[in-house]
């Protein structure tokens, strides 16, 4: 019963990696199934496995409540359900006042949403996250197992970066040779801003992998497995930067940079100078080597996202709207998010209810040019969930975020590479959040929540204490 458990958590986090990234509601549905699963048998899975032993069962329901992130999980979701069941606010045209306007929810003075659909496929993304942090913070995975899975997630995002890279060069146009898209696309990410995030994510990971093992004597380090970890690595790094997302190859050269110093602090009093010689020499080969392939493969195709692009925004209204639609339509549609949440704070629009909302707080010519170019979203994440949430949901989202954050940070130090490394790959991904959507990814939300939740469980303070 428990192997079923534990096969079922993999196949959670894997299949959305692999299968659009879980952005198709069409292949998701396959992941609320497995997650509602997954929470029926994390509340009855020691009641299961250890019959009716007196006080097995109450003991496990009593630690799960006593969870702020179980809490306060369940009461997000409970506010999404809401928002779903008050859904369905049609446009109208108002003759008095001559203009469009949305009828009044269903049930005035609770939490809303634009269309049952659309509501629906954000709590089909929040509630696999909320269930595997849940069921990694109950305690009924031991930490190996644990170190396996954020193995085997380093290793499968290798194979999808691998297949990322091939697909590239193949210079297809179709995702998986399969689906014509007609934007730019990464391994199973329609958007390239999101696989940016994953695989900093992941090379952020996997370089705490490879920390670890260089952070015992030379004649004990796995030279295999150090091996493996180092292409991930790299593979990770190429996967950011031939996302063709500017922010991307930023991030994937800052997290170099960091990695280099980072390493070179932490391993320097342990090397002797003949290994001090390798290091450098094997760090300047990587990087030729790394420079060459990019250089030759995707140079042309990364420089062309840096080059300036007109956006089609009108230049008219206010002083600060004429400097603003200078900068682009980001901060078009970040001070629209703002005035759309100033107007609904408490409760907010719903999920996806931006989008609906939008037309109203932009001029007329800003509007056809951020429709023509299909603009949903607010492509800052704490503006998109403020506007949408408003302060109730808001709140539940951020205390979550909190409490794994508060739990990640107790046991973070500086000399374990396996709390610094991660916490450079999910403070990136957080700081990415801040002018696009990596959290608008189910791949991503699950990655995450995955690592910042089990790292504080599997620590190990001494690196040799390590799992096989």
């Amino acid at each position: 019963m428990f192997k079923i458990f534990q096969i079922l958590t993999f196949f959670l986090l894997l299949y959305t990696t692999w299968v659009w990234a879980g952005i198709r509601n069409s292949f998701h549905s396959a992941v609320q199934g497995v997650a509602i699963l997954l929470f029926l048998m994390m509340l009855a899975v020691p009641w299961l496995i250890k019959g009716h032993k007196k006080g097995v069962f109450s003991a496990h329901i009593s630690r799960l409540f006593r969870d702020p992130f179980f809490i306060g999980g369940a009461l997000f979701m409970s506010y999404l359900v809401v928002q779903w069941i008050n859904s369905g606010r049609e446009m109208i045209f108002n003759l008095n006042q001559a203009k469009w306007s949305y009828l009044p929810p269903r049930y005035p003075g609770l939490p809303f949403s634009m269309q049952s659909k659309e509501a629906l496929q954000i709590i089909t993304w929040f509630f696999p996250a909320w269930v595997l942090g849940s069921t990694i913070r109950s305690g009924l995975f031991e930490p190996a197992f644990l170190v396996r899975i954020l193995r085997v997630t380093v290793y499968s995002a290798g194979l999808l970066a691998l297949f990322g890279v091939v697909q590239f060069i193949s210079g297809t146009g179709s995702i998986y040779w399969i689906t014509p898209l007609d934007c730019d696309f990464f391994a199973s990410f329609g958007y390239s801003n999101h696989a940016a995030s994953f695989f900093i994510l992941t090379g952020a990971l996997s370089a705490g992998f490879v920390l670890r093992e260089c952070a015992v004597e030379w004649y004990l380090v796995r030279k295999l497995k150090l091996t493996v970890f180092v292409m991930i690595l790299i593979l990770a790094l190429i996967g950011a930067s031939f996302s063709l997302s500017r922010m991307g190859v930023l991030m994937a050269a800052g997290l170099l940079i960091f990695i280099i110093v980072y390493s070179t602090i932490l391993l320097w009093p342990k090397f002797t100078p003949a290994i001090r010689v390798n290091y450098f020499a094997v760090l300047a080969a990587v990087i030729i080597l790394l420079g060459m392939f990019v250089w030759n493969t995707g140079w042309d195709k990364i420089e062309s996202q840096f080059a300036p692009k007109k956006t089609g925004l009108v230049k008219k209204g206010t002083a600060i709207e004429k400097i603003i639609s200078k900068l682009g339509d980001r901060p078009v549609l970040a001070l629209a998010a703002w005035r759309i949440w100033k107007d609904n704070k408490l409760y907010g629009v719903g999920g996806w209810g931006f989008r609906h909302f939008v037309g109203f707080y932009v001029s007329q010519g800003n509007w056809n040019s951020l429709k023509a170019d299909g603009r949903a979203n607010t492509h800052c994440d704490l503006l998109q969930f403020l506007a949408e949430f408003g302060m109730m949901g808001g709140c539940l989202l951020l205390f979550c975020t909190i409490v794994l954050f508060f739990g990640f940070i107790k046991v973070f130090r500086w000399r374990n590479p396996m709390t610094v490394m991660p916490l450079a790959g999910v403070s990136l991904v957080f700081i990415h959040s801040l002018i696009d959507l990596p959290f608008r990814c189910p791949a991503i939300m699950y990655t995450l929540v995955v690592i910042i939740t089990a790292v504080p469980v599997i620590f190990l303070p001494d690196p040799q204490a390590r799992e096989d």
